[in-house]
């Protein structure tokens, strides 16, 4: 039986509901006590606070104030905007106490190893929530792929196409910037909404381990069709020193058939893919295929609970593996610095290659052809730029000083 926790949440208000909503839960369940929470605004989030003071949560203002009440915290949740992450984080873990970030844990490559570095010399866990990395369907692609069954890994390509009208990026005052009050936030498809397909499709790349998928190369474009700083619309090529290719393709400019985004993974006796609502499908050299559906116990709520019971159980247990954790963000974060620097500049989809259109009070952006070619691109392995796209523009190959060294990142210039 694991032992209780006692944790606190820090951001009760947006995301932090969900937060809010798998405390309640594991509070219930009898396994969990959450002493303490904090926002700037709780009047804002007067709900969520009211459940968790109905916890016995204490209420707080201010973050450090919270932590000076409560030092025997096990562990402390942050649904916090990104550029709260890595002080939020550096400060409980040298007070002792473990951690649990929303993703990403940083958007910089060198936050992301201070953070590392405090978990390490403190001894505490800092865990990322990638809870799409807890699905059943997604780990019995990763056990087909340690065992060998589809052969040595060639290839994986993750796949999402989705999308969003200009109300997306009204939402917050970060949205779709790369800067926000004087932090760099680099929010796209890359950072946001597919960046836990992103961290699924890096995990398969390192053959089931984020932290085996380390970058030699990185090649990428990212665009904008929408009126924003950051990109929409993204495809990049990593190679791995374990000789995988990692592929990704992104964009929140689709139609209106909402595809599910899926990662294929090739190997040299068969392919897996894996299906975002928890299916898996694998053909093997033999000509057989098979499938499992797991759909029918998706639910985010009991992703992000596994998060939750993943964190509390490495608490208790050093040789627990985390399912996401701050060391296999090196890698996510060496992927997407490198990508940033590569396209050379966020470019901009010309006018003639969309359409836009009222939606729901709203405008939508269709980027013509986008699904066509990005599936088009991902069967055969090429870029943007590679495949003839008329608005494509190649980007350069950047190498590990082109994500570590910030004089050649053209997005950090007024540094």
């Amino acid at each position: 039986m694991m032992a209780k926790k006692r944790m606190a949440l820090a951001g009760v208000g947006g995301f932090g509901g969900s937060h809010v909503r798998v405390i309640a839960k594991l509070a219930e369940q009898g396994i969990l006590e959450c002493v303490a929470c904090v926002d700037p605004n709780l009047e804002a989030c007067r709900d969520n606070a009211d459940v968790l003071r109905g916890l016995g949560a204490a209420c707080y203002a201010d973050y450090e104030e919270m932590l000076d009440a409560h030092p025997d915290l096990d562990f402390v949740a942050l649904a916090t905007p990104i550029a709260l992450h890595k002080p939020m984080a550096i400060s409980a873990m040298r007070r002792g106490i473990h951690v649990l970030t929303e993703k990403p844990a940083a958007v910089l490559l060198e936050d992301a190893v201070e953070m590392a570095a405090v978990s390490k010399e403190q001894g505490r866990r800092l865990a990322v929530q990638y809870q799409n990395t807890t699905g059943q369907a997604f780990n019995q692609a990763l056990e087909l792929i340690r065992s060998g069954d589809v052969g040595e890994v060639k290839r994986v390509t993750g796949v999402g196409k989705w999308k969003r009208a200009d109300s997306y990026y009204e939402r917050t005052g970060w949205a779709g910037k790369l800067k926000h009050r004087g932090s760099y936030v680099l929010d796209g498809t890359l950072h946001n909404p597919f960046s836990h397909l992103f961290y699924n499709t890096l995990t398969a790349a390192g053959l089931g381990d984020a932290l085996a998928a380390v970058p030699v190369s990185v090649q990428a474009e990212l665009y904008h069709a929408h009126a924003i700083e950051s990109e929409d619309t993204a495809c990049l090529r990593a190679r791995m020193t374990n000789g995988v290719e990692m592929l990704l393709y992104t964009t929140l400019c689709a139609g209106d058939q909402r595809p599910e985004p899926y990662i294929r993974v090739e190997g040299s006796k068969g392919t897996i893919t894996w299906h975002y609502n928890d299916i898996v499908q694998w053909t093997l050299a033999d000509g057989s295929s098979h499938s499992a559906d797991y759909s029918a116990d998706f639910h985010p709520n009991e992703l992000m609970s596994r998060i939750y019971r993943n964190l509390m159980a490495a608490i208790d247990d050093p040789a627990e593996r985390l399912f996401a954790s701050i060391d296999g963000s090196l890698n996510y974060l060496a992927v997407t610095n490198g990508a940033f620097t590569s396209t050379g500049t966020v470019h901009t989809i010309p006018a003639e290659a969309m359409d836009r259109f009222p939606e729901e009070g709203s405008t939508a952006t269709y980027v013509h052809d986008i699904e066509a070619i990005m599936d088009a691109c991902a069967e055969q392995g090429r870029l943007f730029s590679e495949h003839g796209v008329s608005w494509a523009v190649a980007g350069s190959v950047v190498e590990e000083q082109g994500w570590r060294d910030p004089s050649q990142q053209w997005w950090r210039k007024d540094d």
